[in-house]
């Protein structure tokens, strides 16, 4: 970590140590978000955040210049959202929302698809690199992240874009260019 956040190297990478299945109603099954601010306009390819295992996962991963590649974050649903963004800057969020799983880049707009919840992921979520079937991490990221938010207590879109907010006045005080 530095003044500017936490850069990857694409050999390394940091774990949460944080477990949904066993965060005792910390991240729920109908209301669970990852969030992270991401500081590259065009960050390299790779797992931003992110866990996978056999039923549940929860990920952001960038699979080239604009696609983005999200699972979860109760389910093991793999979506892809090609063209998805030219510029990385800001808050990349994918929470659960009533009946949909919504995916944002700087709370405009969010990206919706209709899908159930399975389970919650059990595993550890690493930063900056993915992890399949409890084992060792892979798609290693150079991406350079600003601030990491795990939970679930009821998000809604408004909620993600107050989140947005905070971390931009946050990125401010710090004297790093907000989005």
């Amino acid at each position: 970590f530095d003044a500017n956040g936490v850069t990857g190297n694409g050999t390394g990478y940091g774990d949460t140590g944080f477990n949904p299945s066993t965060a005792g109603g910390q991240y729920r099954l109908d209301s669970a978000f990852i969030a992270c601010y991401i500081g590259d306009e065009v960050p390299g390819d790779g797992v931003f955040v992110g866990t996978f295992t056999t039923n549940s996962s929860v990920m952001l991963r960038k699979l080239n210049a604009t696609d983005l590649q999200s699972r979860g974050p109760t389910s093991s649903q793999i979506l892809y959202h090609i063209g998805f963004t030219t510029d990385w800057r800001g808050l990349l969020s994918l929470y659960r929302y009533s009946f949909y799983i919504c995916v944002a880049l700087n709370g405009s707009e969010p990206l919706m698809i209709t899908s159930s919840s399975t389970r919650l992921p059990d595993d550890t979520i690493p930063v900056l690199a993915g992890r399949w079937n409890w084992g060792v991490p892979s798609y290693l990221s150079t991406a350079n992240l600003r601030a990491l938010v795990i939970g679930g207590g009821g998000v809604t879109p408004q909620d993600m874009d107050t989140l947005l907010l905070i971390i931009n006045s946050f990125q401010f005080n710090l004297g790093r260019k907000a989005i």
